[in-house]
């Protein structure tokens, strides 16, 4: 026993001297990081981190202790995405560091040598989130809070305003009072004041507010009033907060243009009553985007009762302008019966609803909207309608939009229930022409969309235009915003490029599954594309920036792509990687079918590239056989050191062949050179699909010097055929200075040209630079006369100039 007793005193003794420890320690801390210039510093970073987000960011110059009840810091500096967009220089703060005890900040002054706004911060979704959740962390009270210089910035006022500020505050998360003067620091007859004293708990409601400025001051370049007037706004309300009245006036050049007077009353049984009367010609007040809706006179006349913060019974709801009547009256409650009906409609024309883009504005005229709310509040009959004259943004325009939108069944206090809308439009113009193409009205959207708190379902939606049509399935998270959908679309060949819709002569259907996450991520799977020139299928997705992508398919009948060819084609693809470095592989392989009537086995097309804007690389292969004759072809594109190359080019068809190298600048014009032996033209023809026959033999030499391209051609051959044209020893001996402009020089000879019974002889046709011009002559004979012309050739920006024009054909010649 004597030697348990003995432990446990050893045990609490030790125990004591840790809390000793702790506590000492603790103390020693709190000095450190209230008394000192180090633990100042620290305690700032403290702060800077717990205030800042990763896209607004606090930053402390030089503080002094905190705790000293006399703190200063040499400069606040708040940051966004784009910079510095506010700084506070030479704070001062007189405080009682005890008041903390009492969950009170207590400073008997506060100053600052300036503080300047540069701009208004960039927008930041965390610092949404923590506003939207903000209260105050303790209740603040401050005696005198002074700054001599307030700077707001050209980008908010259009040139630099100096302002002062002087004021008190003393608020808590139940009440506040606080009183204000702010005046033009170079203008002290310019000032706005500000007193509120705002007390529910006391039933007190004060306030009163004023703005007196001369002409050209801050607020009429912040509202941009035409010719900057002077502007006069004075709001005072007295009385309890159980029953107030307040009034608010405005003038511009001391003309009153608004006059408004308000009441709110709260009875014992907690119903409050609101109204609001008045109205002017106070269009000029409002943002350039909104004056439109509020020319002329404004009338505003508003009666309401609030219950219970679950049910507003509006007796009386109208706001009429020059341009619109708006009109609301009934019930609407989350848990007891609904007879709520509104309505706005344009008076001599369509609302003319506008809204600031980054590109432009967007613009909206409305004819009429009306919604209604009927029955009880589990099982309200909704109707919603709209009739848009057009919407119009820089992108687009859309005609004679039409919603409808109906619930038999809608809970009012969950927001949730199925809707059968219908949204309609007539006739649409986009910039874009792809978008042009995909999208043509008349357009039609018809289906069943079902609200819930936290997701929207469209099951399905009905497709129609005169491009596209089909459905959509699938539901909206309304927290994330990310989608999850199955869609079956069928398109005309009209919504392709010109180049590609010739070749399709049959609806394209795509159907599959498209899942979109955050960051912009995305998934198409179960993708299957349907037509009768190609079908296709696999799978893509997009996650933090990478590509992967797996798709597989066939061309049934080649001839649509290629003319004269008959059988099918085979192909698959796989791209992977970040969206700036894509990693492509695909094949194409083809046996049994026929390129004007020549039989194509065991063809096998292969590229392997590598898709980055400085350092792009392909390897290119193909190999079969054309009528029994051996297909090989190959060509690598490399990059190194900044500089693009094709090391080589390689081709055999049968017994032609091609052999090259090319080197490309910078900017990607070509230097190198190509040799080519043809024996078997008609072989090469196949390959596009085309009947010929004939040789041709030569080599192309290419060159770039200070961004300029020359070429070139050295060719000739025994003869070529097409059809029912026969060239017999064709030559040509090229030189083009400049590819751009067309500075030729050379010439191309035939010793026969027939088309037909039509028949030329000893042809040539030189070419001569002759400045910006390059001129040409042709000689030789037309059955059996003198054929001759003459004339120039100009660079693309001017049109081709014949000098010598050629006259109708005449006995004997042609001149």
């Amino acid at each position: 026993m004597n030697h348990l007793i003995r432990f446990l005193k050893i045990a609490l003794r030790g125990v004591l001297y840790c809390l000793g420890f702790l506590l000492v320690g603790g103390v020693l801390l709190f000095l450190f990081m209230g008394f000192t210039a180090p633990g100042a510093r620290l305690t700032a970073s403290l702060i800077e981190k717990y205030a800042s987000t990763p896209d607004q960011i606090v930053r402390i110059n030089d503080p002094s202790a905190l705790l000293t009840g006399n703190f200063s810091a040499a400069a606040v500096t708040l940051f966004d995405s784009k910079g510095i967009y506010a700084e506070l220089r030479e704070l001062e703060v007189e405080w009682s560091p005890t008041a903390l005890f009492s969950t009170r900040f207590d400073a008997a002054r506060i100053t600052a040598g300036s503080l300047r706004i540069e701009r208004l911060p960039a927008p930041s979704a965390e610092t949404k989130e923590v506003r939207s959740t903000f209260a105050l962390p303790l209740e603040v009270k401050i005696d005198a809070l002074d700054l001599p210089e307030i700077v707001i910035g050209k980008d908010i006022a259009g040139l630099d305003q100096f302002l002062s500020l002087a004021g008190t505050v003393d608020a808590t998360n139940e009440s506040i009072a606080s009183a204000f003067t702010i005046a033009q620091r170079d203008h002290p007859e310019a000032k706005a004041t500000f007193d509120l004293v705002f007390n529910p708990a006391g039933n007190e409601l004060k306030l009163e507010a004023a703005i007196d400025e001369p002409k050209g001051g801050v607020l009429s370049k912040l509202l941009r009033l035409p010719n900057e007037p002077a502007v006069s706004i004075a709001l005072n309300g007295t009385g309890p907060l159980s029953d107030w009245t307040g009034s608010g006036t405005a003038a511009l050049d001391g003309t009153e243009i608004l006059k408004l007077d308000g009441r709110h009353q709260l009875a014992s049984d907690g119903l409050r009553s609101l109204s609001l009367q008045g109205g002017g010609s106070f269009g000029a007040l409002m943002s350039p985007a909104f004056r439109p809706l509020f020319a002329g006179t404004t009338d505003i006349d508003l009666a309401a009762a609030i219950e219970g913060g679950s049910t507003v019974r509006i007796e009386r709801g109208n706001l009429s302008t020059g341009s619109l009547a708006l009109s609301a009256s009934g019930t609407v409650s989350q848990q007891g019966e609904n007879n709520l009906q509104a309505s706005l409609t344009g008076k001599n024309a369509p609302v003319d609803f506008r809204w600031p883009l980054a590109a432009g504005e967007a613009q909206v005229l409305i004819n009429s909207a009306n919604i209604s709310v009927i029955g009880d509040a589990q099982t309200a009959i909704l109707d919603v309608a709209a009739d848009i004259e057009r919407a119009t943004v820089p992108q687009g325009r859309i005609d004679a939009i039409k919603l409808a939108a109906a619930s038999d069944d809608f809970n009012l206090a969950t927001m949730s229930g199925a809707f059968k809308t219908t949204i309609s439009t007539g006739a649409t113009a986009f910039e874009s022409a792809d978008v042009d193409r995909l999208v043509k009205g008349p357009v039609k959207l018809d289906g069943t969309v079902t609200l819930s708190p936290e997701t929207i379902r469209f099951d399905p939606v009905m497709l129609e235009s005169a491009s596209i049509g089909g459905t959509l399935g699938g539901t909206l998270n309304r927290e994330t915003n990310e989608i999850a959908t199955a869609f079956r679309l069928f398109a005309l060949p009209a919504v392709l490029p010109d180049s590609l819709a010739s070749k399709f002569d049959t609806t394209i259907a795509i159907a599959g599954n498209l899942q979109t996450g955050a960051n912009g991520n995305l998934k198409l799977s179960d993708l299957e594309l349907k037509s009768g020139t190609v079908e296709a299928g696999g799978t893509v997705s997009l996650a933090d920036n990478v590509l992967t992508a797996a798709l597989t398919g066939v061309v049934p009948d080649i001839g649509k792509l290629v003319a004269d060819g008959q059988g099918k084609a085979e192909f698959k693809a796989d791209v992977s990687g970040p969206l700036d470095t894509l990693a492509i592989k695909a094949e194409v392989t083809s046996s049994g079918a026929t390129l004007a009537g020549r039989t194509l086995s065991d063809l096998i097309v292969t590229a392997d590239a590598t898709l980055n804007e400085n350092n792009p690389s392909a390897k290119i292969s193909a190999t079969g056989a054309l009528d029994g004759q051996a297909i090989d072809v190959n060509a690598d594109l490399v990059s190194e050191g900044g500089r693009t190359s094709i090391p080589v080019i390689e081709a055999r068809i049968g017994e032609n062949t091609l052999k090259g190298a090319i080197d490309l600048t910078a900017d990607f014009k070509p230097d190198g050179a190509i040799d080519f032996t043809f024996p078997d033209i008609g072989l090469l023809a196949a390959m596009a699909g085309q009947e010929a026959s004939g040789d041709l033999a030569g080599s192309a030499r290419i060159a770039t010097v200070n961004g300029v391209t020359s070429v070139n051609v050295a060719a000739n051959g025994s003869g070529i055929k097409r059809g029912d044209l026969t060239i017999v020893k064709p030559t040509a001996d090229i030189a083009i200075a400049d590819l751009a402009t067309l500075s030729i020089r050379g010439s191309i000879t035939a010793e026969t040209i027939a088309q037909g019974a039509n028949r030329a002889s000893d042809i040539k046709l030189a070419f001569d630079q002759e400045g910006k011009k390059t001129g040409f002559a042709l000689d030789g004979s037309y059955d059996g006369s003198p054929l001759s012309a003459r004339g120039d050739l100009q660079s693309a920006e001017e049109r081709p100039r014949s000098t010598s024009p050629p006259s109708p054909p005449r006995p004997g010649r042609y001149r």
